[in-house]
């Protein structure tokens, strides 16, 4: 079978059939919004921005007190306070140890890194590593947000989302 294409009456090539382009059809007109590289209108850009700003301060607020707030008995003693790699500091030994240890049963350097650094920066005290869980879980928020806003474009059902996420009693897990 040749894959020539055909001229039409007018003169015009015609489209090879969809089997001659291995089942895809031919896509014609302009690409959809969602993914071209326009940005939204700066209405929509600054409701955003009040939107989320909004979900975070309220989120920082409800969760504020937790900077007062000691160690949980439930695990916090195993993954911080007992924990080896956290005891010697933020070393290069404590970093490898990180990626190659089970400890506690479970494989989670990323975690065991994070705790690293605040415990280098505030120390075996309960409240900043509560704070800096904090930040984490603000920033999961901003960047669920802005990730969901890039897809839809829905500012106001972004912020609900986030808010959800932001606010749902399933973070507060001790």
């Amino acid at each position: 079978m040749s894959r020539t294409r055909r001229r039409s009456r007018a003169g015009q090539p015609e489209e090879p059939p969809a089997s001659a382009t291995s089942g895809r059809m031919p896509v014609r007109g302009p690409a959809p919004a969602s993914i071209t590289s326009e940005r939204p209108a700066t209405g929509t850009t600054r409701r955003g921005l009040l939107l989320i700003v909004a979900v975070l301060v309220l989120a920082a607020a409800v969760y504020a007190p937790v900077g007062g707030y000691q160690f949980v008995s439930v695990d916090d003693h195993i993954y911080i306070r007992d924990n080896p790699h956290l005891r010697g500091g933020l070393t290069w030994w404590a970093i490898g140890g990180a990626f190659a240890s089970t400890y506690a049963n479970f494989w989670h350097p990323i975690t065991i890194l994070s705790l690293m650094v605040d415990v280098a920066l505030f120390g075996m005290r309960p409240g900043p590593l509560h704070a800096m869980n904090l930040l984490l879980h603000l920033g999961s928020t901003l960047v669920l947000f802005l990730a969901l806003l890039r897809m839809t474009g829905a500012a106001g059902r972004c912020a609900f989302v986030a808010a959800l996420f932001a606010l749902h009693p399933l973070h507060v897990e001790s």
